[in-house]
This record gives structure tokens, C-alpha cells and sequence, in this order.
């Protein structure tokens, strides 16, 4: 029954031979699992007797001998199997034997492999340790990394080779908008802040070519980074990259503030230079080669001595080392020698550069070209003298007329008294104290039109009245106007007319006002009977005016001074010529109104001299002037607003004189309650009034529209063109300039009423 396939088959309790010990016998088959099959039979005394079990009789006598033989064969084959059994038993011990010593042999092997194997775990345990501690470093490490980043502000992202997030700082997740669970996305998933479409393919270019990237980018709030893309190398290949932004914004600040600076710095007209403590200059702005002539190639690096600055009795070495040793020196005056001997002026700051630590590693100098400054302070210091001898002068000129004027008054009270009766010639003197009084006060009207027309001329505010002049007719009033002064010199005057007409555009005044001024300078200068040549010619397209004399000339240090204002040839005290010094001006500057020069010619003093006046012709011709003769004057209204109580009755007795019926009034209310009972032609208007100033009256006066007829005239002290156009605002119709002369007033009325019916 035993078999391979099935557990041991055992039977116990089978009686032994007789006479045995045992009371039974245990046997049990197990079939051996080896190449002969062979079944391994155990028997096992047992102690203990078996219950008796029921047993079948055989009747031997009765077996056949068939039976027998069986049994015999079978008996002996049990024996044979008995004997192979014990043989494989015997040989089963002894694999067992050979299979103990095998496993005893296994057992010392296992035993030492467990000491090994002990060595070994202890081994790995120091390796464990040292990989906690490896670990440890690491972790400390990569907290030590983390912190880096953070605390170095620089924004860090790393990228596989397939643009994927390895790892970013906090601050560029807010620039991308990412979190940690994006770690593993592709980068160009997302969107971002930074103004640079490029990004994306400037990573791969790194990627593909291993070199750097480096730009300067802005994002959308207006900050400035640096951005850096670089390989990122692992075992020498390229396996991703690194992109780090640096906020720069603060840098870019300053460069734009250094920048403009550097600017202004550049551009400046001052020259700004820097020199090293050995005196070498290392910076030169254009400032600086507009002010010195030399470029910045030809002085960096060479001493600042090549500039040949000198302040004052000090070199400019000698200032350096003061501004070495600390000082800074402020508005230094400094000289600097030129190109053919011409000296400029110079304004100097100079100050020391100092590095962290305060010491001194350099100078700058900031050098202003104050030439003209100083010039027109020389200007002003002349000008300033030249005013205190015009206050001299005006004073000198205004006492004499004066105390002519005051003389006659008195020799006038005088005969009023009936002392010139007393001594037999009362009409002549009272003649002669009018004449004086008269010549005398046109002399200080002079003088004061003189000073006006100086104003108005220098402030570009003189107005002419053009029109087409021929020169020739004009050379008669002008001979007119001087004749007395030659007469009373017994002078020489010739006289050359140009043999056809010589046409100019100007104003008629201002032509004749140039000649006569030219002649009675001529003659005021030239002694008793010397000789004056007064000639007209046109050369070419230009007339000429000239007048020659044989006086006292011009001495050459004045020729360039001569058409100044208050210049003057005679330099005595006594002054006895006479003269503001105005009438060379006025003529230059009538001359340049009208588009053309005076030119000055003398060979020095006592040796005479030439003035020409040169003016364009015109191939115009003059038109036909309307009579101009003043209309019927007698008995025409004219009423006078004047405060100044002498003034309005000299004013109103000179008129009335000249045939006008004549009212006045002290201000301004009292004539607006008579001039429309009185209804006036002309009316003459002070316009520095106590009560209504003359512009007010002007005013109401057109106001009331019944005077619309009346010619209104402004007298006032202020000639400028602005208080002449004010008066015209108001309602004025002619702006006159005080003192009246009647005799302009008179003109101003022809012209009004020129061609008018009676």
C-alpha cells in the first residue's frame, strides 16, 4: 500500500514469535523516493499487548500443495525483500551517517555565515549611520540652499531637459503665478509677468548650444530684472537649465538718475573736469572743450597745468593742493592766457572727491567763463560814470538856461517896477528879458526832446512817419535852421547840391533833424571863421550826406566812442560848447531806423573832421500832398484841463493869441459840468488830474456822444509808445508830450482839419 504519492502506511500491535519479549511488533512502509523505488520497511517492538484481534484459522492440512508452493515463493520473496530492505537500510544509514556529518558539516558552515553575516550587519549598520549623517548634511544642506535663495532675493527656477519644473524659489512662483504642485509642468504652460516674448525659445537655445543667456528685462509693474539662463551640467552633459531673475530695479534707478546727471553734467556750458591727487586729469565734459579749445583726447591723462590757469598770485597746483588737504574753495577768480595774448576770465569751485573711508582720491573743478560778466561789470562801472557825468553835464546844462531865466524874470519884475524907466530904456529891456527867457527855455525843451528821443530810440520805440523825401529841397530848411550859429561864428558854409533829385523813404523830421544836428555840431566845433562843407550826391544806390569841417577833429581813442550817448569831444570843465552829447546818437540812430550808417572820418585833432550819413534810394517818387493850410482858426472853441495854474494861463493867453476862444478848468469834474455848455472844437486834457485822471475824462466825454466831433488831445510828461497807445484807447484823438509847443499844436490841428469845410 505504500506508494510515492501517499504518507507512510504503519501497522501496530502484530504478534512477534513466540517466547518474544515484546507483545507485539509495529511496522511501518514508507516507499522511498529514489531512482529504484525501493519501499523502506520499520519495525518497532511495542510494549504494550495488542488487543487480541480476531484471527482465521488455516487448516494446513487442507491447503493444497499449489497453496504451499505460493506461500513458500511469496515467504521467500518477502525474505529477499527483508534482505534488500535491510541492505537499503544498512545503506540508507549510512547516507544518513554521510547526510549527518553533512548537515553537522552545514551547521559549522551556518554558523560561521552567521558570524559573517553578524560582521555584515554591523558593517551595515556604520553605513546606515553614515548615510543618516550623509542624509542629515543634505537635508542641512538643502535648508542652507533654500535659505541662499530666499535671502539673496534671486528669483530661481530649474528646468529638465524637456522644459519641466524641477524646483523654483517662492519669488519667481509669483512671477510664473505658480505653486508646489506644479513641480513636473513644462514652463511654457504658464503664463508670466515679464516683458520678453523670447523666453521660452532662449531657454532652448541654452539648452541646445550650452552658452549663457543674459538680458535685461521689465515686467508689467514696472520693474527691472536681470535675467540669466544658464545650463544646468550633471556628469558633465547638460541636463536642464536654470533661469534666475535679479531684481534690478533699484540699480536701474540710479543708473537712469547717474544718467541724468551725467547728462546734465556732459551738457552743461560750465567746464566740469576731474583731476586724480597727482594733478592728471581724468574726466572732460563738452562743456569743458567748448570753454578751453582742447578735446578730451588731447588732455586726459596730461597734467592740468596744460591749461594755464592762473588765480590770482597763486598757480592753480598751488589751489589743488589746498582742495587736496580737504578744503573746498568756492567762486575762485581765475585767469587763463590765450591765443594771441587774450586773457579769459574764469569763475572756479573746486572741491575734494572723497571714497567710503573720506580720503581725498580726487579733485573736481567746475569752471565758469565769466569774460563778460566781468566785461559788463567794466560796462556798468562806465555806465555808472558815465551817468554821474550826465547828471553833471545836465545839471550844468539846465542851471545855465535857468538862471538866465531867473535873471530876466528878475530884470522883468525890475521893469514892472519902473525901475528900467528910470534908466531910459524900458520896451528894450523888457524885449530883451522875453528873448532871453524865450531862447532859454526852447534850449531846455531841446535838451528834454533830446533825452526823450535818446529813450525812445534805444527801446525801439521811435515811430516814423515814411513817405518819399527828395534830399534836395530839404537841404534849404536845414540851411535855414543852423544859418544863425554860422552867421554868429562868421563861419564859412558851402553848400553843394546834387545837380538832379535824390529820393529817399523816411520821415521827413528825422531827416532834417539828422542834417541839422550833424551842422550845428559842425559848428559848434569848428572856431570863428572856419569852414564848414555841407554837400548832398547819391553814389550808386545809396544818398549821401556829408558835412566837413575844419575844427577841432576827433582824437583816435574817441573815434570808436563818438556815436555813444553823452560822449562828448570837449573834456573841459567850463563846458563852454554847450550840449548833452545826444546829437551823434540821435543822428546814428535815425540813420540805422531809416536802413543805413553814419560814418565818422578825421586825420586826429585840431585837423577836422567828416560825418556822412549813408542812406538806400528809393525809385519811388513823392505823391501829391493835400493842402495842409490850417483852416480858419478864429474864433475856434478850445478848451484846456489843466491842474498847474501857471501852465493853464500861459497855455490859454498863447492860444488865444494864435486866435482860439479859450476856456479852462483846474480838473477834471469841473470840465465835464462846462464842455457841454461850452461845446469845444478842441479840447486839451492833462492826464495827471487830482480828482479823474485825463483818461477818465476822455471816457465820459465819448461817452456822452454829443462830442463826438470834438478833437481831444492828451498832454502828459510820459512820451512811450504804450502811454501814447493808451491815450488813443481812452478816446484820445493826438498824444502830446509836455511842454506844449503851440506851434506843434497847431500843426496836429491843420492836419485834423485840413480840406474840412468851413
Amino acid at each position: 500500500r505504500a506508494s510515492p504519492d501517499e504518507a507512510a502506511v504503519a501497522r501496530a500491535q502484530l504478534p512477534g514469535r513466540e517466547g518474544a519479549a515484546a507483545a507485539g511488533v509495529k511496522i511501518t512502509a514508507e516507499q522511498l523516493s529514489d531512482a529504484d523505488n525501493r519501499t523502506l520497511l520499520m519495525f518497532e517492538l511495542q510494549d504494550s499487548p495488542a488487543a487480541p484481534r480476531p484471527t482465521v484459522e488455516i487448516d494446513v492440512r487442507h491447503a493444497s500443495s499449489d497453496e504451499y508452493e505460493s506461500l513458500e515463493r511469496e515467504l521467500q520473496r518477502t525474505k529477499d525483500d527483508l534482505q534488500s530492505a535491510l541492505e537499503a537500510s544498512q545503506t540508507t544509514n549510512e547516507e544518513l551517517q554521510a547526510t549527518n556529518e553533512q548537515l553537522t558539516a552545514s551547521n559549522e558552515e551556518l554558523q560561521s555565515t552567521n558570524e559573517e553575516l553578524h560582521s555584515v550587519n554591523e558593517e551595515l549598520y556604520t553605513v546606515n549611520a553614515e548615510h543618516q549623517r550623509k542624509i542629515d548634511e543634505l537635508t542641512e544642506l538643502t535648508d542652507d540652499m533654500d535659505n541662499l535663495l530666499n535671502s539673496t532675493n534671486i528669483h530661481t527656477i530649474f528646468l529638465d531637459r524637456e522644459l519641466a519644473i524641477r524646483r523654483f524659489t517662492p519669488g519667481i512662483g509669483d512671477t510664473f503665478n505658480l505653486i508646489p504642485q506644479d513641480v513636473g509642468r513644462r514652463i511654457n504652460d504658464f503664463t508670466h509677468n515679464i516683458q520678453f516674448r523670447g523666453l521660452v525659445y532662449a531657454v532652448r537655445k541654452v539648452l541646445e548650444t550650452s552658452e549663457p543667456f543674459e538680458r535685461e528685462v521689465a515686467d508689467k509693474r514696472g520693474g527691472w530684472y536681470l535675467l540669466r539662463i544658464l545650463p544646468y551640467v550633471t556628469r558633465g552633459q547638460v541636463d536642464g537649465a536654470v533661469v534666475t531673475l535679479i531684481n534690478i530695479t533699484s540699480l536701474k534707478q540710479a543708473e537712469s538718475k547717474l544718467a541724468e546727471l551725467s547728462e546734465i553734467v556732459e551738457h552743461s556750458d560750465d567746464a566740469i573736469f576731474r583731476q586724480d591727487p597727482d594733478g592728471a586729469v581724468r574726466t572732460w565734459n563738452r562743456g569743458a572743450e567748448r570753454l578751453f579749445g582742447i578735446k578730451a583726447a588731447k588732455v586726459l591723462g596730461n597734467h592740468v597745468s596744460m591749461l594755464g590757469l592762473q588765480c590770482g598770485d597763486f598757480g592753480f597746483e598751488q589751489m589743488l593742493g589746498l582742495v587736496i588737504g580737504g578744503q573746498s574753495l568756492d567762486h575762485v577768480e581765475a585767469r587763463r592766457l590765450r591765443s594771441r595774448g587774450k586773457v579769459s576770465d574764469l569763475a572756479l569751485s573746486i572741491s575734494p572727491i572723497r571714497d567710503a573711508s573720506g580720503k581725498v582720491i580726487g579733485v573736481s573743478t567746475i569752471a565758469r567763463d565769466v569774460t563778460k560778466q566781468k566785461q559788463a561789470e567794466a560796462e556798468v562801472r562806465e555806465a555808472v560814470r558815465r551817468r554821474d557825468e550826465f547828471l553833471a553835464m545836465l545839471s550844468h546844462e539846465l542851471r545855465n538856461p535857468l538862471a538866465a531865466v531867473l535873471n530876466a524874470t528878475d530884470l522883468l519884475s525890475e521893469a514892472g517896477g519902473g525901475g528900467d524907466q528910470a534908466a531910459g530904456g524900458g520896451a528894450d529891456v523888457t524885449n530883451e528879458a522875453k528873448g532871453v527867457i524865450e531862447h532859454n527855455v526852447r534850449h531846455v525843451a531841446r535838451i528834454l526832446d533830446d533825452l526823450l528821443d535818446v529813450s525812445r530810440i534805444t527801446n525801439d520805440k521811435i515811430e516814423l512817419h515814411r513817405e518819399v523825401v527828395d534830399l534836395c529841397p530839404l537841404m534849404i530848411d536845414v540851411v535855414e535852421c543852423v544859418q544863425h550859429r554860422v552867421d554868429a561864428k562868421r563861419q564859412e558854409l558851402h553848400v553843394q547840391q546834387p545837380a538832379a533829385p535824390v529820393y529817399v523813404e523816411g520821415d521827413v523830421g528825422r531827416l532834417q533833424q539828422m542834417q541839422v544836428n550833424l551842422l550845428v555840431n559842425a559848428s559848434k566845433y569848428t572856431g570863428a571863421g572856419g569852414r564848414i562843407d555841407y554837400r548832398v550826391v547819391q553814389e550808386g544806390s545809396e544818398a549821401v550826406i556829408a558835412v566837413s569841417d575844419t575844427g577841432e577833429g576827433i582824437a583816435p581813442e574817441l573815434m570808436q566812442r563818438i556815436f555813444e550817448p553823452f560822449v562828448q569831444a570837449e573834456q573841459t570843465l567850463d563846458r563852454s560848447q554847450g550840449g548833452m552829447g545826444l546829437g551823434l546818437t540821435l543822428v546814428s540812430k535815425v540813420a540805422e531806423a531809416h536802413g543805413g550808417a553814419v560814418i565818422v572820418d578825421s586825420d586826429g585833432p585840431k585837423r577836422g573832421s567828416t560825418f556822412s550819413i549813408r542812406l538806400p534810394v528809393t525809385s519811388e517818387r513823392p505823391r501829391r500832398q493835400a493842402d495842409s493850410r490850417l483852416a480858419e482858426i478864429d474864433g475856434m472853441r478850445l478848451y484846456i484841463v489843466e491842474d498847474n495854474d501857471g501852465v493853464r494861463n500861459m497855455l490859454a493867453r498863447t492860444l488865444e493869441l494864435k486866435g482860439f476862444c479859450v476856456e479852462t478848468a483846474a480838473n477834471g469834474r469841473e470840465a465835464l459840468d462846462a464842455i457841454d455848455a461850452f461845446a469845444p472844437s478842441v479840447a486839451v486834457v492833462d492826464i495827471g488830474l487830482p480828482d479823474l485822471n485825463g483818461y477818465e475824462v476822455a471816457q465820459e466825454i465819448r461817452k456822452r456822444g454829443t462830442h463826438a466831433d470834438t478833437l481831444l488831445v492828451a498832454l502828459t510828461g510820459y512820451g512811450r509808445q504804450q502811454d501814447r497807445q493808451k491815450a488813443l484807447d481812452s478816446g484820445f484823438d493826438i498824444h502830446l508830450v509836455k511842454p506844449l509847443d503851440p506851434n506843434e499844436l497847431l500843426r496836429a490841428v491843420a492836419e485834423r482839419y485840413a480840406g474840412a469845410p468851413n
